[in-house]
């Protein structure tokens, strides 16, 4: 049986929503949180951060030396607490962090990406050109059009391109090593799916004249002709 995960990240807007387990002692949560961040690469940097820290007591120093290990590590703001606790929720407000209530005592359950794939998907009408950035972190992209050398997508979910993708890619980005890159001409300069990285060798890949997956097999990225699900 799977060991529950005591630190769940999941999307959040445009930012991450991280749910801590009561089981995480207090005096490690910083340390803890920054370990789990790692793994999840730099697209995390400078996103807003709501925090469940469950039924558990912090004073307003505890908190403010979470805010700042956060801060020095990812230019993490923290911009909603939410808490149990009394306690906690009036230290929040000393450091004018918007707090709120816990509307269910719950231990942190399996993350949702290893139970059920995530059904929510946004859609791209447009070639995506170098310097072009989009960020999804509640579901899987689909691209009507090019990914050009330069432009990057990041998903929580699987990537979809109806053209040729040549740009770099983050599938499963918050942890779902089940999630896919499919491109009708596969030509990445590098894909990430979860915590899994494959590059382009030196010289740009001869394209094939089908559409081809990538997917994690043996704790590693593999490409094969893609021939649906």
């Amino acid at each position: 049986m799977r060991q529950k995960e005591p630190i769940l990240v999941r999307g959040y807007r445009n930012g991450l929503y991280v749910t801590v387990d009561d089981s995480v002692p207090t005096e490690e949560l910083a340390d803890r949180i920054v370990s789990r961040l790692a793994r999840l690469g730099s697209f995390v940097k400078g996103a807003p951060l709501v925090l469940e820290v469950g039924q558990r007591s912090l004073n307003d120093e505890e908190l403010r030396q979470i805010q700042k290990q956060l801060d020095r590590q990812y230019g993490l703001r923290i911009v909603q607490l939410v808490s149990g606790s009394d306690a906690t929720r009036s230290a929040a407000e000393i450091l004018r962090i918007r707090a709120v209530p816990t509307l269910f005592d719950h231990r942190v359950e399996e993350p949702p990406a290893l139970r059920a794939r995530e059904p929510n998907t946004i859609t791209i009408r447009h070639t995506l050109r170098a310097g072009a950035s989009e960020q999804f972190l509640q579901g899987s992209i689909l691209v009507l059009g090019d990914v050009n050398p330069g432009a990057e997508l990041v998903a929580s979910g699987d990537i979809i391109v109806l053209g040729t993708l040549r740009g770099v890619v983050h599938a499963g980005a918050l942890g779902d090593e089940g999630a896919v890159v499919i491109a009708l001409r596969l030509l990445a300069t590098q894909i990430r799916i979860a915590g899994h990285i494959a590059r382009s060798p030196e010289g740009e890949r001869e394209a094939r004249p089908y559409p081809e997956i990538a997917l994690v097999e043996k704790e590693q990225i593999v490409v094969r002709r893609f021939e649906g699900f």
